[in-house]
């Protein structure tokens, strides 16, 4: 890597790091009408406002909860999903805390968790744990094993693909996103599901809005990478719609069960279009506008940019992906990624603690869980 590029990644990390707080947005997203409210969010930050600066404690704030897939122990996967989490934990919520659910099955537990002679679990390499934070961070791992069998069964009985749900694009954990009420006790109201190959870039409490108990899920036009999902409606999603038909999956993504649902049934509120100010698809645009015409057309900002990996390759996004490697990098998509893959863990959690001291001390810490459903 050329000086410049250095000095042009180094730039754009100091840039990130400054937290931008107070988003407020007035978009019109898909059919609806007025503003998004969520039960459980809206008391503390509305679409049309910015939010109160009256003092007061955070406890009360009901946490964001963020929720990963994950199956399999491709080396390549698990360095997209660092890349994500590092910018997840640095434009984690300020005033309330974050619960990181990962859903994994025994490969992906194993890699995540296990140490042994011969191995070294991620979470043990990159030393996670009671990290100190501007506010309290879990991340909770459930061992999702024992439910996979029956999950795939039920998924094939209902779809006409002769691989669902699994092929050499995508693994069962790609619908792992659809089944959290049954693995996460007391499972909270929202979730806000992420592929790892996406790069946050602002604040996540800009997302609460969004989360709108209206629909079951609050996604792009057409890619689940990014989405809300308001958990207590899963089950009416899994025992009153899906069985209602043979769905004609012809692709094997999971995003065209829930797509197909919603177009069988258009009066039914079941998919909300999410903001492109929050999943802003790197695939989608990048053939079709520059990045200077991108700007031009949103200048107030992105949250979040999803590079949109998939296909069949095993290696990470971040690193193996035409955005990086071939000319496109050249107009600036590939600097967001590039930042946090060579981000070291060591000074991730250097920006933690310095956000920690110049709020004078306090905050919370990262604390990491783990637990087998039966």
């Amino acid at each position: 890597m050329s000086t410049r590029s250095v000095v042009v990644i180094f730039l754009f990390g100091v840039c990130l790091g400054l937290s931008v707080a107070g988003m407020q947005f007035s978009l019109q997203l898909g059919s609806t009408t007025g503003d998004c409210p969520s039960s459980s969010y809206k008391e503390s930050l509305s679409a049309n406002a910015p939010p109160s600066t009256t003092t007061s404690s955070t406890t009360s704030l009901e946490p964001l909860h963020i929720l990963f897939g994950m199956s399999g122990n491709d080396p390549g996967f698990f360095e997209e999903f660092q890349v994500c989490l590092k910018s997840v934990l640095l434009n984690a919520p300020h005033q309330r805390a974050t619960h990181i659910h990962i859903m994994a099955d025994q490969e992906a537990f194993q890699t995540l968790h296990h140490t042994n002679a011969t191995h070294k679990g991620i979470f043990e390499t990159i030393q996670l744990q009671g990290a100190p934070w501007f506010q309290d961070i879990t991340i909770s791992t459930y061992n999702v094993q024992s439910h996979v069998d029956q999950w795939s069964e039920y998924i094939r009985q209902r779809v006409n693909h002769q691989n669902y749900p699994a092929t050499e694009h995508h693994t069962v954990g790609a619908y792992f996103r659809l089944f959290p009420q049954q693995v996460i006790p007391n499972p909270p109201e929202f979730m806000l599901y992420l592929d790892t190959d996406v790069a946050v870039m602002a604040n996540m409490a800009g997302m609460l809005p969004y989360a709108d108990p209206t629909y079951t899920f609050i996604m792009s036009e057409s890619c689940t990478g990014v989405m809300w999902i308001h958990v207590p409606k899963l089950d009416q999603f899994w025992n009153h719609y899906v069985p209602q038909r043979k769905w004609d999956i012809r692709i094997e993504h999971d995003q065209n069960l829930i797509l197909g649902v919603a177009q069988a049934f258009p009066n039914d509120p079941i998919v909300q279009v999410l903001s492109p100010t929050w999943d802003l698809q790197v695939a989608k645009h990048w053939r079709h506008v520059t990045r200077q015409q991108l700007l031009a057309l949103r200048p107030d900002g992105i949250g979040l940019i999803h590079y949109n990996g998939g296909g069949a390759s095993k290696g990470s996004s971040f690193r193996v992906s035409d955005f990086v490697t071939k000319d496109w990098a050249q107009d600036g998509w590939a600097i967001p990624a590039l930042y946090y893959r060579e981000l070291p863990w060591e000074w991730v959690k250097f920006m933690g603690r310095m956000m920690v001291e110049e709020r004078g001390g306090g905050g919370g810490t990262i604390r990491i869980q783990t637990t087998t459903k039966h």
